[in-house]
């Protein structure tokens, strides 16, 4: 079909080529209506950068796969700042140029030996590349529409960039914040286990105690609490009274004795059978031997470790794991079968 009346337009609101005859019903000649115009390939957008292109299932964004293959010869600013293959040139044919030089360049690279594998997928991307500016020569694209597709690239690109930097911003301040908040709750249970381990009472409480005539029950706890320490101190009290104060300690050999010192206690035959630990002993042990043994059960880790004296002889030594100990204390059949089972083959 030919014609002035069949020059083809583009619609400006879909884009879609049709014939100026349709454009509008006017009987004075075709004229173009006001939603639809004369458009050269020039003036599309950016959707109508999509061809079909040979050797490509679908449509191809053909601005877009320039724009990786540009991003690829740019290079990584982490690994270096400069550009690392430029493209001189204002035009599709100039582009088509810089391909074909830096193909050639990255082609004898390779078999030199002076370029990784991986430079040989850009040797074919390159020629790719080349392919479609030869589309976008045959349908007369001008290269200012892939100038502004790249700038509008970049400056999205640059938005995102700031919206990660915003958010890593925003994530420190959470992060400071949280740390600030646990440092806090730490100090602030500290005082707490301080003041319940010494039965503290603040001032502002005992004088409103005493101006009501009431009696505060954690300073009769307190008064208990300083009589047996001083009556009955255990080694790690004795231990702490050597080091002074609280003011005085240093804190740091105060963390290292924590860590050196392990929880250790010696029970006796009948004490153990008064609290219930020990239920029988074996028939075959002597009644006099049975009154002089000790068992001594030292803290290790979740669980105990446990040494049988008789006297100063040590007869046996065993582990208790935690899992022993919530078994003993909610026995099930299961758990009695399989103590009747070690027990039996201690004895053989």
């Amino acid at each position: 079909m030919r014609g002035p009346e069949n020059e083809p337009i583009f619609c400006m609101k879909s884009q879609a080529p049709m014939p100026m005859c349709l454009a509008s019903e006017s009987s004075n000649g075709p004229r173009r209506s006001s939603a639809s115009s004369r458009s050269t390939p020039s003036q599309r957008t950016r959707h109508t950068s999509r061809l079909q292109v040979e050797g490509h299932e679908g449509v191809v964004n053909v601005f877009q796969q320039l724009e990786d293959i540009i991003q690829e010869l740019s290079g990584n600013k982490r690994e270096d700042d400069d550009v690392k293959y430029q493209i001189a040139g204002r035009s599709w044919m100039d582009l088509k140029t810089g391909f074909s030089k830096i193909q050639k360049a990255l082609q004898q690279d390779i078999k030199d030996g002076n370029a990784s594998s991986k430079m040989r997928g850009v040797v074919m991307d390159l020629e790719e590349g080349k392919k479609f500016i030869e589309y976008l020569l045959q349908e007369k694209y001008d290269v200012n529409d892939f100038m502004r597709y790249i700038d509008r690239a970049v400056q999205s690109r640059w938005v995102h960039y700031r919206y990660l930097e915003e958010t890593a911003s925003r994530n420190n301040q959470i992060l400071k914040s949280r740390e600030s908040y646990l440092n806090n709750l730490k100090e602030t249970l500290q005082e707490v286990c301080k003041a319940s381990m010494d039965c503290a009472c603040p001032s502002r409480i005992t004088m409103a105690a005493a101006q009501r005539s009431e009696k505060i029950a954690i300073l009769r706890l307190r008064r208990i609490k300083q009589r047996i320490r001083k009556t009955k101190p255990t080694p790690g009290q004795k231990v702490l009274d050597l080091m002074g104060n609280d003011e005085d300690r240093d804190k740091t050999k105060l963390q290292e004795l924590k860590e050196s010192v392990i929880p250790t206690q010696t029970f006796s035959v009948g004490q153990l059978e008064s609290k219930g630990v020990v239920v029988r002993m074996h028939e075959k042990l002597a009644p006099k031997t049975r009154k002089h043994l000790n068992f001594t059960f030292s803290m290790t880790g979740e669980g105990f470790n446990v040494q049988v004296f008789l006297k100063t002889t040590l007869l046996k030594e065993f582990g208790i794991s935690r899992q022993q100990m919530e078994d003993l204390e909610v026995p099930s059949p299961a758990t009695a079968t399989s103590r009747n089972i070690e027990t039996g083959a201690d004895e053989r």
